[in-house]
């Protein structure tokens, strides 16, 4: 027993005097030796794409070396938005080894000068981040002015016409083959190709619209290989007498015992029509109206409103506004409600405006 105990001294001497504690009594079984770290250089950290056409997918590698004694991890490789991929070559680097990410840039939904940066997360512990920066110039072989349409209110029975243009800045032999939208309350009347290559595309907001907001895309087709289809936003309102917003009001999930309190926006745009009076009432959903009477009674006024909004409200260019607070009772039981704002008003085409309430109280 004692020669084997002597024995194994005598080995863990060797490997202290002759190894100095490393190789072969390494017992943590591989790995760096203690004092050793990784160190991360990268040649270059910044790489400009120069000038690119909108719709193009760029791609670079950005060089990344181990100096240290160390292996150099790559822990985690993060773009600072979708539009960027990077991926790295392998996850870990020997010393004196290199290996690269590979970043691809999307510059589908960018115009001018753009600055995207990867950040590379490693185990190097004197910089444990490391950043990668990419810079590009967007050009566009096709461009629509505007480039978005913002319509505002426009007064049903109205309409409204409006135009888009549409051009090259690169000189380019243009030609608009189709124009489409997808909404009903904007139509394309006419394509029309104009002097220098410019092309016209009118359009109207219909008199017989619906009274409510609305949005949608202008799609644009052209013989462009870069920039095939152009997309132009659009969102307005059709109002007529009355605007109500929201349109629907819902509490959503409340805790019982607590008030909440939703606006409502009232809005006339004919100065010749007014407010008579705000009718608000409530009732429970079906099962929870058969819970209620045969437990707990209903509070009076589950939904109520706090202001009397007969009282007057803010002019405006084409009448008048009125806000008001409704109110849902912090004495309503747990359970779904359902009721609604009855809004009368003097307008012969607008004369009762209804708008739905809705909540749930939880526990």
């Amino acid at each position: 027993m004692k020669r084997g105990a002597s024995i194994v001294l005598y080995i863990a001497l060797i490997c202290i005097g002759y190894y100095g504690g490393e190789g072969l009594c390494n017992t943590e079984g591989g790995g760096d030796a203690p004092g050793k770290t990784p160190r991360l250089t990268v040649p270059e950290s910044i790489h400009s794409f120069g000038q690119i056409y909108r719709g193009e997918k760029v791609r670079h590698h950005f060089l990344l070396k181990n100096g240290g004694e160390a292996e150099l991890e790559i822990r985690k490789v993060r773009a600072s938005c979708g539009c960027t991929a990077a991926e790295p070559s392998q996850k870990v680097i020997s010393p004196g080894g290199e290996a690269y990410v590979e970043v691809t840039f999307d510059s589908k939904n960018f115009v001018g000068k753009v600055t995207k940066t990867v950040m590379v997360d490693t185990n190097d512990p004197s910089e444990p981040t490391h950043t990668l920066t990419l810079e590009a110039f967007i050009l566009e072989e096709v461009v629509a002015e505007p480039s978005r349409l913002t319509l505002g209110q426009i007064r049903q029975g109205e309409g409204r016409s409006l135009k888009v243009e549409v051009k090259s800045p690169t000189g380019m032999e243009l030609k608009v083959s189709e124009a489409q939208s997808s909404s009903r309350a904007l139509e394309i009347t006419s394509i029309e190709r104009q002097a220098g290559g410019l092309y016209a595309i009118k359009l109207e907001v219909k008199k017989d619209s619906p009274a409510g907001r609305f949005d949608g895309d202008l799609i644009v087709y052209t013989n462009s290989p870069r920039q095939p289809i152009i997309t132009i936003h659009f969102f307005g309102e059709v109002v007529s007498d009355v605007s109500v917003f929201p349109p629907q009001l819902s509490f959503g999930l409340v805790r019982r015992g607590t008030e909440a309190v939703r606006q409502l926006l009232i809005t006339f745009h004919n100065p010749g029509v007014r407010l008579v009076r705000v009718e608000v009432a409530s009732v429970p959903s079906p099962p929870q109206a058969k819970r209620a009477q045969e437990t707990v009674p209903l509070p009076a006024e589950v939904f109520s409103l706090r202001r009397d909004p007969e009282g007057g409200g803010s002019s405006t260019s084409g009448g008048a506004n009125y806000r008001m607070d409704v109110v849902l009772s912090k004495e309503a039981p747990v359970g779904r409600f359902e009721g609604s704002l009855t809004i009368h008003t003097t307008s012969t085409s607008q004369p009762l405006i209804t708008v739905p309430v809705s909540a749930t109280i939880k526990e």
